[in-house]
């Protein structure tokens, strides 16, 4: 079991975001300690879709999206093995997401 940064639940595209909980998670990434991160927000289209990121060592990043609720994809759980987490532009901040070269694993 990994620590819990704690979690979101977005209600609209503008939040509200766990800042706390980002910085928490971010800071954790940044120093190479484990840590999860879980947050749910709402597509355009309305859909809620759950990401889970979970930081299991120094460079093992797991990113696992629940998508069951969108009917507009796949509809379906996902795992991203990443080595890296990268920063987005805009809100919420801190506002991170997969890096590049992840390894995606349906789940079944």
């Amino acid at each position: 079991m990994l620590p819990s940064c704690g979690v979101e639940v977005a209600t609209s595209q503008d939040g509200p975001w766990n800042s706390d909980a980002r910085d928490c998670f971010w800071s954790a990434y940044l120093d190479g300690q484990p840590a999860e991160f879980t947050s749910t927000r709402p597509t355009v289209e309305g859909a809620r879709i759950t990401t889970i990121y979970r930081i299991v060592a120094r460079g093992t990043i797991e990113v696992i999206v629940d998508a069951r609720r969108n009917q507009f994809a796949s509809r379906d759980w996902t795992i991203l093995d990443c080595p890296f987490l990268r920063l987005l532009d805009g809100e919420p901040a801190p506002n991170f997401g997969p890096g590049e070269d992840c390894d995606v694993r349906p789940i079944d």
